[in-house]
């Protein structure tokens, strides 16, 4: 197993490498009012993208019906003060349905093209939001759980269609081998999901209850 991980290690570099650099640019932009949040919220982009997951056929209405049935979910939670409910339907929101949207747009790969920009603009919106502890912690959770199921991903696909590169005697090895970091990834994207939903209980829940 050590040895698939070593495979897949210029897999999670480079996305890692990819992610920190749109954030970390988006972030500066923020902070130094070089982007302008509003008008990048009207471009047509920023549209296209926030919709992209549910433009995808079969999957999108599913997509839209989830997250309508969450919200809803997460709203009576909140509003009856039920702690652990709100936590769990935040983290089954995000362990399922967002990730599952992170599987779509790494397996079709050409989504990904928008990866950066959306990392950019999450940065700008981020450094321009009062954000305490709390806040960074949600979003060190966030990215450190969708980064898992991308790179889980990624390397499922990478190493099926390309198995010779990654020195594989066979498709068929390469794509078990690629599920089996697949399922590891995935597992220590539901840790990082599970911290982030309690941080965001909290949150939530102090701003209900004041």
């Amino acid at each position: 197993m050590l040895d698939l991980f070593r495979r897949a290690r210029w897999i999670v570099l480079i996305l890692l490498a990819v992610y920190l650099a749109s954030f970390g640019a988006g972030f500066a932009a923020g902070r130094l009012k070089i982007a302008d949040l509003g008008k990048i919220r009207a471009s047509g982009i920023f549209a296209f993208n926030r919709d992209l997951d549910f433009r995808v056929p079969l999957l999108g209405p599913i997509l839209q019906r989830y997250r309508t049935g969450g919200r809803q979910a997460l709203i009576r939670s909140l509003t009856r003060g039920r702690a652990v409910s709100t936590m769990f339907t935040i983290f089954l929101n995000n362990w399922l349905v967002a990730n599952g949207t992170q599987i779509v747009r790494a397996a079709v790969i050409v989504p990904l093209v928008l990866y950066p920009y959306g990392r950019f603009v999450q940065a700008v919106i981020f450094s321009q939001t009062r954000s305490g502890y709390q806040g960074w912690m949600i979003w060190l959770t966030e990215f450190g759980g969708y980064c898992m199921t991308l790179c889980g991903t990624l390397t499922i696909l990478l190493w099926t269609l390309f198995f010779r590169r990654f020195r594989f005697p066979s498709r068929g090895r390469a794509a078990v081998s690629g599920l089996k970091i697949f399922a590891v990834f995935y597992g220590i994207s539901a840790v990082f999901f599970f911290i982030g939903a309690y941080s965001e209980m909290m949150s939530l829940l102090g701003l209900v209850l004041r």
